[in-house]
């Protein structure tokens, strides 16, 4: 597990990226949420109210539900590595939506970009 600078073109810059890989025989035990937490409290205390925001796959449904357990809110979906990727943030104040560079895939209406807000 890692906090690094990170962001991408979703948001601007300064801020810090959560990252987490566990393997198979740890999922499902908790080990993640707690982790999770550990992590972002040592941040929160290095780095007062410095956002931090993280990046997965969709088809990874585990990782987006775990993402949301510390508090990370979804700002958007965009193509990436061939998949649709779940962008979130964690921090005092809601972060803009922006649009992502590549083009996005419509979503399952045909209603537009899957590029959204849940605020």
């Amino acid at each position: 597990m890692t906090c690094r600078r990170g962001g991408g073109d979703l948001l601007p810059g300064g801020l810090a990226e959560l990252g987490y890989l566990f393997l198979p025989r740890a999922r499902g035990s908790g080990y993640a949420v707690e982790a999770c937490g550990a992590v972002l409290d040592r941040f929160a205390d290095a780095s007062p109210g410095e956002r931090v925001v993280l990046r997965t796959q969709v088809a990874n449904s585990p990782s987006p539900r775990l993402a949301r357990k510390p508090g990370f809110t979804e700002v958007a979906r965009f193509e990436e590595f061939g998949a649709e990727q779940w962008f979130g943030a964690r921090g005092p104040v809601a972060p803009p939506v922006r649009r992502a560079r590549a083009p996005l895939p419509s979503g399952p209406e045909g209603d537009g970009p899957l590029l959204h807000n849940d605020h």
